[in-house]
């Protein structure tokens, strides 16, 4: 089960890890502005979906059951959020990489079969990452 990768957004480049048993997201490099700054982290939640892009979110149904699946979570249930995803990579090189390339589009088809082989190590029974299958949120087709 991975518990670090990186992910390239339309801004900025992030590390995500679980700290403490929770997700920790944090901004190791923007192009641009930001609402968060480099080497801030997202406020965490319990969870973090990971779709077309991160968000962190608490995982409790509408009728207090456990709900995996971020599209099934109330709205105010979600927590911070970054901007859409380019790409996910299990090494900070290829990261990096990729973020400087600033010619890129939403799931990078150059960078699927990393992205692919972070969500496949992942797997859907992660503790605190979800990957998210509702068709307004997933990365990626299988």
């Amino acid at each position: 089960m991975l518990d670090t990768f990186f992910a390239v957004t339309l801004t900025s480049l992030y590390r995500v890890t679980v700290e403490g048993g929770k997700p920790c997201v944090e901004k190791v490099a923007l192009h641009g502005e930001s609402k968060i700054g480099v080497g801030e982290k997202l406020i965490p939640e319990p969870m973090l979906s990971i779709g077309t892009q991160l968000w962190m979110f608490n995982p409790q149904g509408p009728a207090g059951e456990f709900q995996r699946e971020f599209g099934c979570v109330e709205a105010r249930q979600c927590g911070p959020h970054t901007s859409m995803i380019i790409g996910l990579f299990k090494e900070e090189e290829v990261a990096r990489y990729c973020f400087e390339q600033r010619s890129f589009h939403l799931a990078d088809p150059r960078w699927f079969l990393e992205t692919r082989e972070v969500l496949d190590e992942i797997g859907d029974d992660h503790p605190v990452f979800s990957i998210s299958h509702h068709p307004e949120f997933r990365l990626i087709q299988y």
